[in-house]
C-alpha cells in the first residue's frame, strides 16, 4: 500500500545528498520504489546543489531555505511536477529561470540571493505568493 510521506532534514550540515537519498527510496526487490513524498525539507544545510535527488511527482512543498545552492535543475519543472510551495531564501543563486517551467507553483519564496530579475515569473501563472526581498532586483 503506497502512503504519503514527509521528509525533514534540517541543520545537519549535509554538503552533498548522498547521505539523505537512502531515506527517499525503499528497495522492493529489484525494483526500485520512490516514496509519495509530498513535503521535502532539507533546510539549514550546506548543499550546493540538488541535481542529485530524483524525480519527486507527487512532491508538493519543497524547502530547501539556507543552504549554499549556486543553481537549480534545469529541469525542475518536470523532475517535481506537483510542486506548489518552494522555498529556496537565503543562497547563492543569481538566477532562477530554471522555475519558468514550475507552471503550478503557487508560492516561491526567494529572498536573500543574488536574483538580478524575476522574468521567469511570466509563466507562472498560479503564483499567488512571491517574495524575493534583499536580492539584486533592477526596478
Amino acid at each position: 500500500e503506497e502512503q504519503e510521506e514527509d521528509v525533514t532534514v534540517v541543520h545537519c550540515q549535509l554538503t552533498d545528498l548522498s547521505d539523505v537519498l537512502p531515506l527517499l527510496h525503499v528497495s522492493i526487490k529489484v525494483q526500485v520504489v520512490c516514496l509519495l513524498i509530498i513535503e521535502l525539507v532539507l533546510a539549514q544545510n550546506r548543499l550546493r546543489s540538488i541535481d542529485d535527488l530524483p524525480d519527486l511527482p507527487h512532491l508538493v512543498d519543497l524547502d530547501l531555505y539556507d543552504n549554499l545552492l549556486a543553481g537549480l535543475p534545469t529541469d525542475i519543472g518536470t523532475r517535481f511536477p506537483s510542486l506548489k510551495t518552494l522555498d529556496i531564501s537565503f543562497n547563492c543563486l543569481t538566477s532562477a529561470d530554471e522555475l519558468a517551467g514550475c507552471t503550478g507553483l503557487d508560492r516561491l519564496y526567494a529572498s536573500n540571493n543574488y536574483l538580478s530579475n524575476v522574468a521567469f515569473t511570466e509563466t507562472l501563472h498560479s503564483l499567488r505568493v512571491l517574495e524575493v526581498g534583499n536580492n539584486k532586483l533592477l526596478v
